[in-house]
């Protein structure tokens, strides 16, 4: 039994070594797929990244998750535990969940300053008619992540960047509708004249106004879609407690085709139910 077993072990043991031979060799070959499919994904981390001023290579980000992944897998081969194995997807995909947390983290950070950076900049431009002394006053005062925003901008321009270029760069970065808007109408302003200063204040109240709205609106709909998730987990509570006060409740009806048609049609209307709600509450101002 225990030749076999250890016999078992080894056979496993080769064909993982095997295994990751192969994806040595096919990184390795600039023209195979695998490196190609690496080659996007660091670069998409890398992009994710700078996006958050995080600096560092992402290839760590990449060596860390192969790493991980296959001390889980070499675990779960030795200790014959296959749940183990379960923690490899999780590693695989727990960087990019993270870095999309952070990113949308950041992005509503950015949106609640975006009042604030407009009134400033408004104050600002009442003292220097120069949008990028302007922004060099703000950087000053504005806190993150605006401010670090500001200041790669401002950076570009000493590059041979356009003040337009490098807000319209800074706008895809924070991609944020309030600022796009604020953006927007500073180019404008320095492109077509006029009071800037004013519009600038009258767009941070715009912008203030529309923030206590949408705060608002949450609040509202929040106790609503909490109630969403009561209502549509109650009949798969409803089903498990039944199955477990009386076995084999629902094996009458699953026991013919007409029942299953009416189960299947019903978990249909549920989940439509769901989403239909979902839809209706996912309202924004």
């Amino acid at each position: 039994m225990r030749s076999t077993t250890a016999l078992a072990l080894l056979g496993v043991g080769a064909a993982f070594v095997a295994v990751t031979a192969l994806a040595l060799a096919q990184a390795h070959d600039p023209d195979s797929g695998l490196r190609k499919s690496l080659a996007l994904y660091v670069a998409a981390i890398s992009r994710a990244l700078r996006g958050l001023f995080v600096f560092f290579d992402p290839r760590l980000v990449l060596v860390g998750q192969l790493v991980f992944a296959y001390a889980a897998a070499a675990l779960a081969i030795f200790a014959r535990r296959v749940e183990i194995a379960l923690a490899i997807p999780l590693v695989m995909v727990g960087p990019v969940i993270v870095l999309r947390a952070l990113a949308d983290r950041r992005r509503r950070r950015a949106e609640e300053q975006v009042p604030t950076f407009a009134l400033a900049l408004a104050n600002a431009l009442r003292s220097t008619p120069s949008v990028g002394d302007a922004l060099r006053s703000v950087e000053s005062v504005i806190s993150e992540p605006l401010r670090s925003e500001t200041g790669l901008a401002l950076k570009e321009t000493r590059l041979g960047r356009t003040t337009a270029e490098a807000l319209e760069e800074m706008g895809r970065r924070v991609q944020s509708r309030a600022l796009d808007t604020t953006l927007a109408a500073v180019t404008l302003g320095q492109e077509t004249g006029g009071n800037l200063p004013k519009t600038l204040e009258a767009l941070a109240s715009a912008l203030r106004e529309l923030q206590r709205l949408e705060a608002n609106l949450r609040s509202k709909t929040a106790a609503l879609r909490a109630q969403v998730w009561v209502v549509g987990l109650a009949p798969i509570l409803f089903m498990i407690v039944l199955e477990k006060m009386q076995a084999g409740y629902f094996d009458p009806m699953l026991a013919s085709v007409p029942g299953r048609l009416a189960a299947g049609l019903a978990a249909l209307l549920w989940a439509a139910a769901i989403v239909l709600a979902r839809r209706i509450l996912a309202v924004k101002v």
